[in-house]
């Protein structure tokens, strides 16, 4: 267990308090195991109106 007391992220994919990854360098985005060896880097941005 712990307790995160801490964060930071880089101002050239986070400001104004919105991700900006689609504006970044792609060795900026964030990579996410999904199952069976298989990885996934945040892609596109998708808007949806409410």
């Amino acid at each position: 267990m712990g307790q995160i007391v801490k964060a930071w992220a880089d101002s050239r994919v986070f400001s104004n308090n919105h991700w900006h990854l689609e504006e970044g360098p792609d060795e900026l985005r964030s990579m996410h195991y999904v199952a069976g060896g298989h990885f996934y880097a945040i892609g596109k941005r998708v808007d949806v109106t409410l």
